[in-house]
């Protein structure tokens, strides 16, 4: 018996000597290069709205996420960081997300992780076994956070392709207009370019492009232009476009109607500023699928394409 109370003593005695040299508050940290530049992930991590594009895991509740056994709640959102809370077994912990530009084209993605276990001196070799675990899932959070982070097309939205120009002569139609033209308006021009191009003996080599935009006076314009195997004169109200074959351009291919094309057309120009390229000319539209009145929009199939250099 008195041993066995010896035994419970050294014991004890053992505990609260590791209890002593644990600290009350542990931090460490992972860090990761992307080949995905700082801006980009600045306007990813910080938009409430895109949240599900990059956060494994959706909460139950507005403003918490989740991720294996924890629950975590948004504290705090910078232009270059968010953070987050979580207490997991007595142990608060502050997580920060953030990136930082290393270069052009470039960023590092860190995470940080400071913990607070309990003031009890008794809970904390128990509270130890916790942190091991919670600090394993941090760092399958970090490797999780660096794939999807590190891919342009989660990133923007769309896969964006660099390509060369393949066309050489247009023709094109530019018309005016108090409002933004319908779809019976565009397929009329459409109609007027081709038409134009048979007249003449020519030969359409490339679906039509479409570009509708804001004038100087205040105006709306539109301009439809259509490739052509050989340079076509250009009668009134028909000009002549010529492009340089080989030329850089991005190309990004986007499915539905109005609103998905603006969004593809916003991340293009987006990654445009993001990799601080410039433009010779104004991005436009490949209309894939003709969008005749009454088409089902969800199914049109259009490619936003912006010259760059």
């Amino acid at each position: 018996m008195k041993k066995s109370i010896l035994a419970m003593l050294a014991a004890a005695a053992i505990y609260l000597s590791v209890a002593l040299m644990l600290p009350e508050a542990r931090a460490y940290s992972f860090q990761a290069p992307l080949n995905v530049p700082a801006p980009a992930i600045f306007r990813l991590m910080t938009d409430t709205a895109l949240t599900g594009r990059w956060w494994p895991e959706a909460g139950r509740e507005p403003g918490t996420w989740t991720w294996e056994q924890g629950s975590y709640r948004v504290s705090q959102t910078f232009l270059n960081q968010v953070n987050l809370s979580v207490d997991r077994n007595g142990i608060g912990s502050t997580l920060i997300i953030s990136a930082a530009s290393s270069g052009p084209g470039t960023s590092v993605l860190s995470f940080s992780v400071q913990t607070a276990v309990s003031s009890s001196i008794a809970w904390r070799p128990l509270q130890e076994l916790s942190l091991m675990r919670q600090r394993r899932e941090h760092a399958r959070l970090m490797d999780t956070l660096t794939r999807i982070f590190g891919n342009p097309d989660r990133v923007y939205g769309f896969r964006i392709e660099h390509q060369k120009v393949k066309d050489a002569t247009l023709l094109s139609l530019r018309r005016q207009f108090d409002h933004d033209p319908n779809l019976a308006e565009i397929a009329e021009m459409v109609d007027s370019v081709r038409s134009h191009i048979r007249t003449l003996g020519g030969r359409e080599t490339n679906l039509p492009m479409l570009n509708v935009y804001r004038a100087e006076d205040g105006g709306i314009e539109a301009m439809i232009a259509i490739a052509t195997d050989r340079e076509l004169r250009a009668d009134p109200p028909f000009s002549l476009k010529r492009m340089l074959p080989g030329g850089k351009i991005l190309v990004a291919e986007v499915g539905g109607g109005p609103h998905r094309i603006q969004s593809c057309l916003e991340a293009v120009d987006a990654y445009v500023k993001d990799h601080r390229l410039l433009s010779p000319a104004m991005p436009f539209q490949r209309m894939i699928t003709e969008r005749k009145p009454g088409s089902d929009t969800s199914k049109w199939v259009t490619t936003i394409n912006y010259p760059v250099f």
